[in-house]
């Protein structure tokens, strides 16, 4: 008899970290995006829910307080099906790269 078809895994999004410096914010946008370009040259958007975490060291921020060229380190989540980047949490200012 043939084996009984089994169903894929339901695709998780995964979470992924990405620094590099702010290329544009689209805050007026539904949903805000903000594109980061990496040291590399390569640009993301990622949409940022009203619920991400926009921090500066200890001060809480907001997405339309950064601005083009500022370093930033995003963790979003990335949804496999869709291709969708959704940010979690966006913090501004040199990750532990000084003198790099």
């Amino acid at each position: 008899a043939e084996p009984a078809p089994v169903a894929p895994p339901a695709l998780k999004p995964i979470t992924i970290t990405f620094s590099g410096e702010v290329a544009s914010v689209a805050a007026a946008e539904n949903p805000p995006m903000i594109t980061i370009q990496d040291r590399y040259g390569v640009k993301k958007e990622i949409s940022v829910p009203s619920e991400a975490k926009v921090t500066a060291g200890t001060a809480s921020k907001v997405l339309a307080d950064l601005k083009g060229g500022d370093k930033v380190t995003v963790e979003y989540t990335y949804d496999v099906a869709t291709g969708k980047r959704t940010a979690q949490t966006i913090t501004v200012g040199e990750m532990g790269t000084a003198g790099s």
